[in-house]
């Protein structure tokens, strides 16, 4: 079972993604609302991947915590934005890895699975160029 993390500081956003991802089989490790506590909750959990919000209250935006996921723990983020700037920004590192809001069930699903499966992939690949040296 892949474990998410979701970094949303909208409660009915979060919620909601947090119920979608449960119903459709993804464990939900934690919900932060702002990304200091997003970065406690990562290290804490080891997440596969984390939905992560590009405007998150607080000093540290998202984009800020999903470097820190990304080189500090190896996490997968995916980006969830109502900023149509973010998206033209972010588009070009993360490519098929920014969901816009308004989003659908379907975009959030297929998003996040292909996140956790290349981790999964990323985490085969590192084990066995360990096992070669």
């Amino acid at each position: 079972m892949y474990r998410i993390l979701i970094a949303e500081d909208e409660s009915v956003v979060a919620r909601y993604l947090k119920d979608l991802l449960e119903a459709s089989g993804f464990y939900v490790v934690a919900v932060a609302e702002d990304a200091t506590r997003a970065m406690a909750l990562a290290q804490k959990h080891n997440p596969h991947a984390a939905l992560v919000d590009v405007h998150l209250v607080g000093s540290i935006d998202g984009i800020s915590l999903a470097a820190y996921l990304t080189e500090n723990c190896g996490v997968n983020v995916v980006f969830v934005t109502g900023d149509p700037m973010s998206v033209c920004r972010l588009a070009s590192d993360f490519k098929n890895r920014v969901v816009s809001k308004p989003f659908s069930d379907e975009q959030i699903l297929t998003t996040v699975s292909a996140a956790c499966a290349s981790h999964s992939a990323s985490v085969i690949l590192n084990e066995i160029s360990r096992d070669a040296e």
